[in-house]
């Protein structure tokens, strides 16, 4: 059964790696096409390595993608948040700018979904331009974001509201 997983999980990283690679490049000449190869087996082999870590693995159900709306009218807000930063940057230039803040994550736990959770948290944090997930801490139940402006309440800072 082992192996089977191991096999199962070289395939499966190899095509991905492959089909990116092959999707970058877009050229079908010799020496590009053992390139490819390359690619293929180190992704395959990195793939069936890291499955060996016994790592939890992330469930990302579909719904907590929708729980994102907020990014929606956050971004062009963001985005004006950034042009507005910068021009005051070059008008009173300052060695610091932004500042760190937390707010309570809950989901730190050694399961599927916990992980998903987390890495839907962090992932599409990092979206907009004024808040940027850093990470979570595990230990203390917090999500850890930089903002370049601070800008409304803590629980907002979970765009995903999965914490």
């Amino acid at each position: 059964m082992r192996v089977f997983r191991s096999t199962w999980s070289f395939l499966i990283a190899a095509l991905i790696g492959g089909a990116f690679y092959f999707l970058l490049i877009d050229i079908t000449g010799v020496p590009e096409l053992w390139t490819l190869a390359g690619v293929a087996v180190g992704c395959g082999v990195t793939g069936a390595l890291s499955r060996e870590q016994g790592f939890v693995e992330a469930q990302i159900l579909p719904w907590w993608v929708l729980r994102s709306w907020r990014l929606l009218y956050q971004i062009p807000r963001d985005i004006g948040i950034l042009c507005s930063e910068a021009l005051s940057q070059l008008v009173a230039p300052r060695t610091v700018r932004g500042e760190f803040r937390a707010t309570r994550f809950d989901a730190v736990e050694q399961t599927p979904q916990a992980m998903g959770r987390r890495a839907l948290a962090e992932v599409m944090g990092a979206v907009s331009p004024n808040s940027i997930v850093v990470g979570i801490d595990d230990e203390r139940g917090l999500l850890l974001v930089h903002q370049l402006r601070r800008h409304g309440p803590a629980k907002d800072l979970d765009v995903t509201g999965l914490g």
